[in-house]
């Protein structure tokens, strides 16, 4: 079945609901650094967006923030938490109130976001007194909790450092200690593991998930690993070129991986014992400005056809069959929040029929086989 728009989810089950989105920096939708993009966040998961730098991954996060950059526009869409309402009809003061309270944000370089002339403390504390109305000697015990609860060695000493006295993951515990000290329910992790060690990677996932345990938190988890993404997400949103591609749970994109871009990004990771060196995905992600015609990875695709330049490919629900298209029977789909769905003509001909299996084959490589 072809689907062009998001099938609701449950009502009792979404947090957030992201409704043809675009944010660009003219009027034209088409050149939109996000372009009508369609999200669903359920609560107590981990939703990972992934895709090359440049694909408008972290601009999603800032516009449902309300922080959009210099010179972006919100040119059309609408952002919904199942709470708080429309969030981009709200006014700058009650954005400030939400921010922090009710969804907050771990930034992509800790150094860069923590204030460099301001102690750890201090900032943290900062939080606590303006969100959660403490004093400052209460303000000042929970800020070492909390640095406590993130895994900090020596808090007490920690919360008179400043940014620079930190190591590049005692940063971002810290980071993570400041968006979650006044306890919101949806953590917005952009890139929270760039620049890490491996080591030092692998303790803030695990640390991030205990927490999302402890705290019933909802994770959106904005990255370009994929070994970030198999580790801890529970769905996967695949974006290029500033919309997505693909979407489906975390084992059916690892195991199935439909759309070539997701292939392409697959077969670049290295592998113990693989045929040969990863292979790269010709080209790069075109700047707004310059993208082409109908479908935007045409022109890095080996498997394009002369339909793809033309027109943008609809959404297509793809069956628990590698590759099948969903039967025609509503009853037998996968639920809203299982299934397995690709923007690409390659599935477009076995959509009307029942069972029928679509090509295998529409890696952007010349042997996505490599894949499996």
């Amino acid at each position: 079945m072809i689907a062009e728009t998001t099938i609701p989810g449950p009502e009792d089950e979404w947090l957030l609901r992201v409704r043809q989105l675009s944010v660009g920096f003219d009027d034209d939708v088409e050149q939109a650094a996000v372009r009508r993009l369609d999200l669903d966040i359920r609560r107590g998961e981990v939703f990972a967006l992934v895709g090359e730098s440049g694909c408008g991954k972290s601009l999603t996060a800032l516009t449902i923030l309300g922080l959009l950059p210099p010179g972006a526009r919100h040119l059309g869409g609408t952002v919904e938490h199942a709470e708080l309402g429309s969030l981009l009809q709200l006014s700058q003061r009650q954005q400030r109130a939400f921010r922090g309270k009710h969804i907050a944000m771990v930034f992509q370089e800790p150094a860069s976001a923590l204030n460099p002339v301001l102690s750890i403390g201090f900032q943290i504390m900062e939080v606590l007194r303006l969100h959660r109305g403490l004093s400052r000697s209460e303000a000042r015990r929970q800020a070492i909790d909390w640095l406590r609860r993130v895994a900090m060695p020596d808090p007490e000493e920690r919360l008179r450092a400043y940014p620079h006295q930190l190591s590049g993951g005692q940063q971002q515990r810290a980071m993570l200690a400041m968006a979650l000290a006044s306890g919101p329910h949806l953590l917005l992790a952009d890139e929270p593991t760039t620049a890490l060690d491996v080591t030092v990677q692998a303790q803030v996932l695990d640390l991030l998930l205990d927490l999302r345990q402890e705290l019933g938190l909802t994770i959106l988890l904005i990255t370009h690993d994929l070994g970030v993404v198999a580790q801890c997400s529970d769905r996967v949103g695949v974006m290029y070129a500033g919309a997505l591609v693909e979407e489906a749970p975390v084992e059916r994109l690892f195991e199935s991986p439909a759309h070539p871009y997701t292939r392409g990004l697959l077969a670049s990771l290295p592998r113990l014992g693989g045929d040969g060196p990863p292979q790269g995905i010709p080209g790069q992600v075109p700047d707004p400005g310059e993208r082409p015609p109908g479908c935007v990875f045409a022109p890095r695709c080996s498997q394009v056809m002369p339909r793809c330049r033309v027109a943008d490919p609809p959404w297509i629900e793809l069956s628990a069959a590698d590759g099948a298209a969903a039967p025609q029977d509503p009853a037998a789909q996968a639920s809203h929040w299982d299934r397995h769905r690709s923007r690409c003509y390659l599935y477009e001909e076995a959509a009307p029929r029942r069972g029928r299996a679509a090509p295998r084959e529409p890696g952007p490589l010349k042997d996505p086989g490599t894949l499996r």
